[in-house]
């Protein structure tokens, strides 16, 4: 902020012949230190009125990096419609403007940044994700967005976790064990970088690796969970973060003795690579400096207000800037910001009413000018500026040291199909893998099953059931499985149906030459598409169930009838007693019938058929024998008898 406003001053085409001044209040993230610090910034507007002798009354703030603390200032100022710009708060709740009319911010707001990251996770195939958030506005906003967006998207949540605001054991260990037993190998995490190292601590305890982390900007270029006591745990990270704006940074100091050589320090203070959030505060300071340079030299006609007014016409004296004011209570910062604190910009002059803030406050709404890199800087109506972020990649160098490279750029003013673009070759996963990950709880089913769901799961997770005789599913994750047409039947991978090939006993069989050809009375040929599945079998079906019925009646009685005469005739003498016969015979017939049962059950198709011909044949051939063969037996020895008496 300083270095923004020491080249405003400096510059003879912005705000020429005014001096810029500040007061720079840091409240070591603690509330009351908020509280006091904005009700003395209040103070100080309410006091000042029309005091054209009040050469250092405050007129804009730049602050807090928190959300939430800047969400508390923001209902302060907004009922004095003091100008209040943020450079790290990124909740999307403070673009609603009937909660912060004068709250503005030089970063993106948190809808863009997951909506970009729901790009991301569609853009990789990852389907199936776990989140972990801080419990704040910040983390829970960010989330709830993501979550949102990527249901519509039909992803799928393994799980969804709250990180600690306040260290806490058991919280970290169940999220540790949580997250290491995850089937879901993508983890999605909107954080900050404080509350997130806690629990990679714990996940260094556990020593989990092979998980890819989509960092939020918060801590995606975070210094801390680069070093190697992480860098297994976060190597392969990808995540977005905020557009550069320098290569180099200078400062002055007045304890410095100006021999010092930075290239010998490492310090947070003295990284200048990686100017992230120090960029967004040079733009704000911009962007009021450029606000003030439109309110003074407006002309009527080209104003902002109703019919093109400029309201009330302010002129600016010179004056030379402040002893800057510094509440003690430093400590170091992750960007070259040279306090973690709530920035205060004052502005002055002694032609300024009570209604400056209001005024201001719509010419920096209505503000349009080029930043350092070329590109426009303005906010839309809910005070937000376009959203870019880079993409970056968290891999080893060659010193096998952690580095974040940029791999990419998602730009929200472009079309959808244009917004992402990822250098894919230059991106390194976990343990140093080349390929994409996979994040999927289930595979998909292929053709042949079909879907079901497990019960207790997410929807992404289910078992693949192959379909059943008759049945076929022809795309993948098919949730049914569907009936082959009539004459047709399901192939042997269920995927397709074809004709049922048509089965019968030929002519040319050996089977049916053993057995003759047989036609049986009252009987036609017929089809039968139920013996065998998937098969039709022509056979010759009865015309009437009471033909069986009479035909298997009639051959019952023979059966009675002929036993009953052989036990009555049993007393005969042998020589005209065939009573024996006829039972034996009798008794072969039921021998075969109870053979046929279980044969005929055993067997399908055409062997049905050569079922029924064996044992009629055997029935037919067992009574004709067991009655004639011992008659000829007789025959044939009393022939011989007499040959032999003669």
């Amino acid at each position: 902020m300083v270095f923004a406003i020491s080249e405003i001053n400096n510059n003879t085409l912005l705000l020429p012949d005014v001096k810029l001044a500040y007061v720079i209040y840091d409240v070591c993230g603690d509330m009351k230190r908020i509280m006091d610090a904005t009700l003395s910034f209040v103070e100080q507007e309410a006091q000042k009125g029309n005091d054209v002798d009040n050469d250092c009354g405050p007129r804009a703030l730049i602050g807090h990096s928190a959300s939430t603390m800047s969400m508390v200032i923001a209902r302060f100022l907004g009922n004095f419609h003091i100008p209040q710009v943020s450079y790290f708060s990124t909740c999307k709740c403070l673009s609603d403007k009937r909660e912060f009319p004068s709250f503005l911010r030089t970063i993106p707001s948190d809808i863009y940044q997951a909506t970009a990251m729901v790009h991301l996770v569609i853009y990789f195939g990852w389907l199936y994700l776990g989140t972990l958030a801080n419990s704040d506005d910040y983390g829970q906003q960010g989330i709830a967005q993501f979550l949102s967006e990527v249901e519509q998207k039909g992803l799928c949540i393994a799980f969804r976790q709250n990180l600690p605001m306040m260290y806490d054991v058991a919280v970290l260990r169940h999220l540790g064990e949580e997250v290491e037993k995850s089937e879901a190998d993508v983890v999605v995490i909107f954080s900050s970088e404080d509350e997130l190292i806690t629990f990679a601590e714990e996940l260094a305890n556990r020593n989990v690796s092979g998980k890819t982390w989509v960092a939020s900007e918060a801590w995606a270029s975070s210094p801390v969970l680069k070093t190697s006591i992480f860098s297994h745990l976060f190597q392969g990270t990808i995540g977005f973060g905020l557009r550069r704006g320098w290569d180099t940074f200078g400062m002055n100091s007045t304890e410095c003795t100006g021999e010092e050589d930075l290239h010998q320090v490492e310090s947070a203070f003295t990284d200048v690579s990686d100017l992230r959030v120090t960029y967004n505060t040079y733009v704000a300071v911009y962007a009021i400096a450029h606000a003030l340079h439109n309110l003074r030299d407006c002309l009527d006609g080209a104003g902002p207000f109703e019919n093109s007014s400029c309201g009330a016409k302010i002129h600016f004296k010179p004056w030379q800037m402040v002893e800057t004011f510094l509440v003690k209570c430093l400590k170091p910062s992750t960007d070259l910001e040279v306090f973690d604190d709530l920035r205060v910009a004052a502005f002055d002059s002694n032609a300024l009413k009570m209604d400056f803030g209001r005024t201001l406050l719509l010419y920096l709404q209505n503000v349009r000018f080029l930043n350092n890199l070329g590109e426009v800087v303005t906010f839309d109506e809910n005070g937000d500026p376009p959203a870019v972020y880079e993409i970056m990649n968290w891999k080893p160098d060659a010193k096998g040291e952690m580095k974040i490279a940029v791999v990419g750029i998602f730009d929200s003013s472009l079309t959808p199909e244009h917004q992402m673009k990822i250098n894919l070759s230059g991106i390194v996963w976990s343990n140093g893998r080349r390929n994409v990950p996979r994040s999927v709880c289930s595979e998909s089913c292929l053709p042949g099953t079909r879907k079901v769901t497990r019960k207790g799961e997410p929807f992404c997770c289910f078992d693949c059931i192959p379909c059943n005789d008759g049945k076929y599913s022809n795309t993948t994750d098919s949730p049914d499985c569907l009936h082959c047409p009539e004459n047709m039947w399901s192939n042997k991978r269920r995927d397709y149906c074809s004709l049922k090939p048509i089965e019968f006993l030929a002519f040319s069989d050996p089977i049916a030459i053993i057995l003759l050809t047989l036609v049986s009375l009252g009987s036609t040929p017929a089809r039968n598409d139920y013996a065998r599945p998937g098969t039709f079998i022509l056979e010759c079906r009865e015309t009437s169930l009471v033909w069986i019925g009479c035909a298997l009646s009639f051959l019952g009685l023979l059966v009675a009838t002929c036993i009953f005469l052989a036990f009555r005739l049993r007393k005969l003498s042998s020589a005209v007693n065939e009573s024996k016969l006829i039972t034996f015979s009798m008794l072969f017939l039921l021998l075969v019938c109870l053979a046929f049962v279980p044969a005929y059950n055993t067997t399908a198709g055409k062997y049905n058929i050569a079922t029924e011909i064996f044992a009629i044949s055997a029935v037919a051939s067992g009574v004709l024998y067991c009655n004639t063969v011992p008659k000829l037996y007789s025959v044939v020895k009393a022939t011989r008898s007499l040959h032999i008496s003669k």
